[in-house]
């Protein structure tokens, strides 16, 4: 229950050096309803990304490359996208992505998640309904505390929610699937949210296995509350240009990083090296950690 006014914090924080293209999902902001929802219509994130790539076709060049980024449903609907899409997706980025159907029907969150889209199904009324999913998505009595507005704005996007879950439980992509994607990857969790969608990324997140590129955040907590997005470098930036890859100007500040690097990794490693074993170290002097492809597990709270 969101838009793409969300991402406005986000990006006025970017400023001009890149040019965003914010997203209203079907159903939300200025996006319309599913015009074939009807008794019998099956809602599936391939109806999703349909009309994201319809709204962003007058944005990008035919075959135009870009970075990814979705947040909670967009996030499922971005994994969907990248897999149709692989060689225009640059970066994907993920914050607390809903990808319950990557879990296995035995799995007790997978169960747990069920019950919910069983009971807001059960409700007697839209408002019924919208109060059992927005007190389960924040905290009991988080419906009836929200101002009245709120409250009937969240109710007449219920009919939506219902969708979207339909499209999320029957998504038909599988961990295997997931595996061959190439570009790099990030998933986020706030560290502040709700315990139950950490579980649900760690969950998923630690099956998966994501592209070797892959990075797993643990308890990052994000300010600006995230919607859905499309996020490209600007084509027209107003920033100062940079200096020549090979400019003096610019070697200078590369052996300057690379000092940098290379002494805090002697001040991290100090009295821990043992003498007579030569160090892992990786570019401009950064220790190795894990080996390449390694994803580490979530941290749940």
């Amino acid at each position: 229950m969101s838009s793409k006014s969300q991402w406005s914090s986000l990006k006025a924080q970017l400023g001009d050096g890149y040019r965003c293209i914010a997203v209203d999902l079907q159903g939300y902001g200025a996006s319309p309803f599913p015009a074939d929802a009807g008794e019998d219509y099956v809602h599936t994130l391939a109806h999703e990304v349909d009309a994201v790539v319809a709204s962003i076709a007058s944005e990008l060049e035919p075959g135009e490359a870009f970075h990814l980024i979705g947040h909670s449903f967009g996030g499922a609907c971005a994994l969907h996208m990248a897999r149709r899409m692989p060689q225009r997706v640059l970066s994907l980025t993920l914050f607390e992505p809903v990808a319950f159907h990557l879990l296995p029907d035995t799995h007790p969150a997978k169960a747990e998640i069920v019950g919910v889209v069983g009971a807001i199904h059960a409700g007697a009324s839209d408002r019924d309904a919208t109060r059992t999913f927005i007190d389960y998505w924040n905290r009991a009595g988080a419906f009836d505390a929200a101002p009245a507005g709120a409250q009937e704005k969240m109710v007449s996007q219920i009919a939506k929610v219902k969708l979207d879950f339909q499209a999320l439980l029957g998504e038909p992509a599988t961990l295997d699937e997931l595996s061959m994607l190439t570009m790099p990857a990030l998933v986020m969790a706030g560290e502040r949210s709700p315990r139950r969608r950490g579980c649900w990324c760690s969950s998923w997140a630690y099956r998966c296995r994501m592209p070797p590129r892959c990075r797993c955040a643990q308890r990052i907590w994000v300010r600006s509350r995230m919607a859905r997005s499309l996020i490209r470098p600007s084509s027209t930036s107003s920033a100062a240009p940079k200096s020549p890859p090979n400019s003096n100007e610019a070697r200078a500040r590369r052996h300057g990083r690379q000092r940098r690097h290379a002494a805090g990794a002697s001040r991290r490693t100090a009295g821990r090296h043992r003498p007579g074993r030569q160090r892992r170290v990786g570019h401009a002097g950064r220790r190795v950690g894990r080996p390449h492809g390694a994803v580490p597990a979530w941290l749940c709270r």
